[in-house]
């Protein structure tokens, strides 16, 4: 792996461990409201809302995540270092680790599915050329 490349993904790991981390930071303060998310105030749309941010950001460093860093095992190991991040933020409770399980599985399927789909559309393109090429 070349230097550049090293730098890329670590770059877009730590964007993504960042991102799940602020995830998970919200998340524990909406955990802290108790009984309270339930009453629709000022003060409880506030972290609401802070909570759509932080999803939108961790959507957007995962699609980076899963897009630009390979070969798959580092995208991989990004989403468990992302999972366990939230984890911890968050808190070591039975909420948090089926949360950061949830997360590494969406994470894991998101980037294989991302990875397949571009190798799919890479390989049509190989292949149209091929064929555009005998003629």
């Amino acid at each position: 792996m070349t230097t550049s490349k090293l730098v890329k993904t670590i770059i877009f790991v730590v964007l993504l461990v960042a991102a799940s981390s602020y995830l998970g930071y919200i998340g524990r303060q909406i955990g802290q409201l108790g009984d309270a998310i339930f009453v629709f105030s000022m003060d409880t749309l506030y972290p609401f809302i802070w909570l759509l941010l932080a999803l939108v950001l961790v959507a957007i460093t995962a699609g980076l995540v899963a897009a630009l860093v390979r070969p798959l095992r580092i995208c991989f190991i990004a989403f468990a270092l992302a999972s366990l991040a939230v984890l911890f933020i968050w808190g070591l409770n039975l909420i948090g680790i089926v949360l950061a399980v949830l997360y590494l599985l969406a994470g894991l399927l998101y980037s294989r599915g991302v990875a397949k789909g571009l190798n799919e559309r890479i390989n049509s393109r190989y292949i149209l050329l091929r064929i555009i090429q005998l003629f």
